[in-house]
């Protein structure tokens, strides 16, 4: 296979830009670097993706038959990101903060509370909004006690909630 018109800007590939799916570029969490084969956006409608970045360098994770091993790639960097969203599924369903907790609000929260590096301008085609940072995200949450939750609509589909103050 071949991408028809490449880009080494544009290497994203199905099912990473579809509207619906919550996409993590790869850091080296040692170097706060990208980890040079990490897919890069946007997407060729212009969609902001990848939406974060998580740490997928040297990660320890266990191995089939038992017992551990260490892996780098989009696949740590997917699994860790994914554990953040069950963790916040779990804080605002399962638990009752959020009961009401949808996919574009999970978005949201893990968007609010990225870490940023200095000197880079966000949204960006390699960091998306910007570095997963759970404790970020839950600080960010306690914030929202004091705003008013309102519905914007991005690029006519993608639908993402920006809580304005009430005061």
């Amino acid at each position: 296979s071949r991408f028809l018109n490449p880009d080494p800007d544009i290497t994203l590939q199905l099912p990473s830009t579809s509207r619906a799916a919550l996409v993590s570029a790869t850091y080296n969490q040692d170097t706060n670097t990208l980890y040079p084969p990490s897919g890069r956006g946007f997407t060729r409608d212009m969609r902001v993706k990848p939406d974060l970045t998580a740490g997928g360098f040297e990660v320890l994770t266990v191995k089939p038959g038992g017992g551990t091993v260490v892996v780098s790639g989009s696949s740590p960097a997917s699994a860790v990101l994914a554990s953040a969203v069950a963790l916040l599924l779990q804080w605002g369903i399962v638990e009752g903060n959020d009961p009401n907790m949808y996919v574009s609000k999970v978005r949201t929260y893990l968007i609010r509370g990225t870490r940023k590096r200095p000197g880079d301008v966000y949204p960006n085609p390699e960091w998306g909004y910007g570095i997963l940072d759970l404790e970020g995200t839950f600080n960010s949450i306690r914030n929202i006690e004091t705003l008013e939750a309102v519905t914007a609509f991005n690029n006519n589909a993608e639908v993402i909630e920006v809580f304005n103050s009430k005061f």
